[in-house]
């Protein structure tokens, strides 16, 4: 019953939150040639999906439906939206982009985001490769409106 309602929260503050940002004049993609956009369009999406996440999370924490021990993953989620707003803002550069999302997946690889299964000096570096090349993929995809968004509902339904 609480993950029905946790959805139907996430559902509902995604929708509002979407239609808030969207209204935000920055950040915003200009047409470039290697672009789908032919007008200026708003990159807000990522704030409304994470803004849901982080309202979700509030009360899944305080009825104890998800543990403590997830916090780093938490805070690992928080840089790398952080890292990507701060690209869809300024266009940072790659290898400083690179930096910091090795610095992400260091950090909750580290505070143990890894298979349990293998032991650390293993485990850690795969889940770092695991981590920065995801967070690639979905940087990737998100060229086109709604395509990182829809990849990742899929893939949360599968989960």
């Amino acid at each position: 019953m609480i993950s029905l309602a946790t959805l139907g929260l996430a559902i509902a503050a995604s929708a509002v939150l979407s239609a808030a940002v969207r209204r935000l004049p920055l950040p915003a993609a200009v047409p470039l040639p290697d672009r789908w956009h032919r007008t200026v369009t708003p990159v807000t999406g990522g704030i409304a999906l994470f803004g849901a996440f982080a309202v979700v999370l509030v009360p899944s924490f305080a009825s104890g439906a998800v543990d403590s021990r997830y916090v780093p993953l938490v805070l690992g989620a928080g840089a790398a939206f952080a890292l990507g707003l701060w690209d869809d803002g300024g266009r940072i550069a790659a290898d400083t982009k690179f930096a910091g999302q090795v610095a992400i997946a260091l950090f909750a690889a580290g505070a143990g985001l890894y298979p349990d299964w293998l032991p650390a000096w293993a485990g850690i570096p795969l889940a770092c490769l695991v981590l920065v090349a995801s967070m690639n993929s979905f940087n990737l995809l998100d060229n086109m409106d709604g395509l990182a968004a829809g990849t990742a509902a899929v893939a949360a339904v599968g989960l």
